[in-house]
């Protein structure tokens, strides 16, 4: 079995560099256009899916629809983004430059985020920022619960996982059992419609995850035009 892990079309909170985390936004017609082109070439490359799974926010079920419109999504409240709290809707360039705001850790120290998020929490007295370490384990639930199943079942070929920039390198992090935080971006954040490909196997009565850390696209880059891949 093969997991094709996807993050999302662009929107135009892409593209204005808002912070989208658990806000619902549509896919701009850019993002259409990736996922539908991503759809078309993963056709003619003979890939097909037997499972789709997505979040529920209507970015990433909107791309897999167009990647995959013969299967029905199933959507997932365990594969929705990380829950950014009150930075939601913020620019991510104002709140890295912005040396009292703890989200200048976000990309370059997950460690130190992470902390931020947790000391924030007590200091508000209420869970407004989800932590790395909170999406990791949440997304340990979905590996647990559904994919391990699936691959000791034997019973599909190809799965496609329609989500979002940080909650893909948690579940990246889980597959491929990697405990040190420091770790978590890998080698970078996924392109919108972007994917790495997880080999499973069930081996010693258990299921097996082998991920690629490269991903890749099947689209044209020069449809980005001008577009950067930011958060």
């Amino acid at each position: 079995m093969r997991i094709y892990l996807l993050r999302h079309g662009t929107t135009s909170w892409n593209a204005a560099h808002r912070i989208q985390g658990s806000t619902d936004i549509d896919l701009d017609d850019l993002g259409k256009r990736l996922a539908s082109e991503t759809g078309r070439r993963f056709r003619e490359e003979g890939v097909f899916f037997d499972h789709v799974y997505s979040s529920p926010l209507k970015r990433a079920y909107e791309t897999a629809l167009l990647i995959s419109p013969d299967t029905v999504p199933v959507t997932l409240e365990l594969l929705r983004e990380l829950d950014f709290g009150d930075f939601e809707g913020r620019i991510s360039e104002e709140m890295s430059n912005d040396p009292s705001c703890f989200f200048r850790y976000f990309r370059t120290d997950p460690v130190s985020y992470d902390a931020g998020a947790k000391e924030e929490n007590l200091n508000k007295g209420f869970h407004c920022y989800e932590s790395l370490s909170d999406l990791i384990e949440r997304t340990s639930v979905f590996v647990r619960e559904i994919l391990d199943p699936l691959v000791i079942s034997g019973k599909a070929e190809n799965v496609l996982i329609s989500g979002h920039g940080a909650m893909n390198k948690a579940l990246m992090m889980v597959l491929s059992k990697t405990k040190d935080l420091s770790l978590f971006w890998g080698k970078g954040l996924q392109p919108n419609c972007g994917f790495n490909i997880i080999g499973c196997s069930f081996r010693d009565d258990k299921a097996a995850y082998c991920p690629e850390e490269d991903s890749r696209v099947l689209y044209d880059p020069s449809i980005l035009g001008g577009f950067k891949n930011l958060f």
